[in-house]
């Protein structure tokens, strides 16, 4: 009996996410499908970052919204909550939007800590890079859903209006 109870303990411990620090955050579309159909779609999710970033006290460094999938970088000391009122507060809006019900992403997200400035920096560019690497465009300059655009010192940029993006760690990593 007593071994039962540590095994059980053993799970829990394995399958509790860390909340608080710098992550990397992934989810994508239920069945890979397309999640943002069209510019009002990107820019609703973007607000919606914004607004629960800063309703639990996170900060967003770099994000690259795809077709189907989305990663974050962010700071943050309550991570589950942070994503989990995100990704419901989007699909709510996304299903009332197209009249249907039901996931519009996989669950769990996915996340992975980020203990160092090496790793923290291999992320910063992995994100940034990731419509390079699926072929989308040629340079990260092309691609209008991304963080890229926001550390740049053009003031016309449109996502402003939409998202705050802490520009620490690029600063910190590039200065």
């Amino acid at each position: 009996m007593e071994r039962s109870k540590n095994r059980a303990k053993s799970a829990l411990k394995r399958n509790q996410r860390l909340q608080s620090g710098y992550f990397h955050v992934w989810f994508r579309g239920n069945c890979k499908f397309t999640v943002f159909h069209e510019k009002k779609d990107f820019i609703e999710f973007l607000s919606r970052c914004n607004r629960f970033a800063t309703h639990y006290n996170s900060s967003i460094t770099a994000f690259v919204l795809m077709d189907n999938h989305v990663h974050l970088q962010v700071r943050t000391e309550n991570l589950t909550q942070f994503i989990s009122a995100l990704l419901i507060s989007f699909t709510q809006w996304s299903n009332r939007k197209k009249d249907l019900s039901g996931s519009l992403f996989e669950s769990p997200f996915s996340s992975s800590k980020i203990y160092n400035l090496e790793s923290l920096e291999h992320n910063f560019l992995y994100i940034l890079t990731n419509p390079v690497r699926a072929g989308i465009c040629k340079t990260i300059n092309d691609y209008p859903w991304s963080s890229y655009h926001t550390y740049l010192p053009d003031n016309l940029n449109p996502l402003r209006s939409y998202i705050v993006v802490d520009n620490t760690v690029m600063s910190k990593l590039f200065s």
